[in-house]
């Protein structure tokens, strides 16, 4: 008897557990770094602003580094929810 061309294979009913493929891996690896390098990207920046403005003082470039890691916390975590969004 011929087979219809519409009819469907019936499938397993039950679900196989397969590994993470390596896209997935590298997605969740890639997770929560840009608020990494944003942290060190404005710490920097901030240090060499507080340099130019205040020279070679200590305590402005520990304020400026400061000031800039918790800038790019901030710019990095947005960033993140911004992937993240775009990807779901």
């Amino acid at each position: 008897m011929a087979q219809s061309r519409h009819r469907h294979k019936h499938g397993h009913h039950h679900a196989h557990p397969h590994p993470p493929s390596n896209h997935q891996v590298r997605r969740q690896a890639a997770r929560g770094k840009g608020s990494r390098i944003m942290m060190i990207f404005l710490g920097t920046l901030g240090v060499f602003v507080a340099y130019i403005s205040a020279g070679p003082e200590l305590l402005w470039l520990i304020a400026g580094a400061l000031l800039g890691v918790v800038g790019g916390y901030f710019v990095g975590r947005s960033m993140d929810r911004a992937t993240r969004a775009a990807t779901k």
